[in-house]
């Protein structure tokens, strides 16, 4: 069961407000608020929406993207401070496509990273100086 078909089976059929589901975190990373995440919009007085991105990014901006629902204005992206997108979806549908693209990319680098680290870590085994000093960025 590939990490895409656990979060379908994870995802529930409606979210209530306030309500979200992180991706995969990634390689290496543990706590860091970068993986994926889905949410539906926590604020009572704000229209029915979706927000998609990095998971502290969403929290730095679901606030402003319900002030500015309120006020008639429909953003699409938001940027955080750092620059990291936050994608504001009107249905469920259209943030769940948006939520297993960020998870697919996640996970198709995790793979890509697990490898790199696999031949890094033989390469520091065999005696490779520069392989055992780059193991520090996994």
């Amino acid at each position: 069961m590939t990490i895409i078909d656990q979060i379908k089976t994870k995802l529930p059929a409606r979210f209530s407000k306030g309500q979200g589901l992180l991706g995969p975190e990634f390689y290496g990373c543990f706590g860091t608020g970068t993986r994926p995440c889905i949410m539906r919009s926590p604020y009572r007085q704000s229209p029915t929406h979706y927000l998609v991105g990095p998971e502290l990014a969403l929290d730095d901006v679901k606030f402003q993207a319900a002030s500015d629902r309120l006020a008639g204005k429909n953003k699409n992206v938001y940027r955080n401070e750092y620059g990291r997108k936050v994608f504001v979806c009107q249905t469920r549908t259209t943030a769940v496509k948006k939520f297993l693209a960020l998870c697919v990319e996640a996970a198709d680098r995790n793979n890509r990273m697990a490898k790199e680290h696999a031949a890094v870590k033989a390469a520091a085994a065999k005696g490779d100086v520069n392989a055992a000093a780059a193991l520090i960025d996994y």
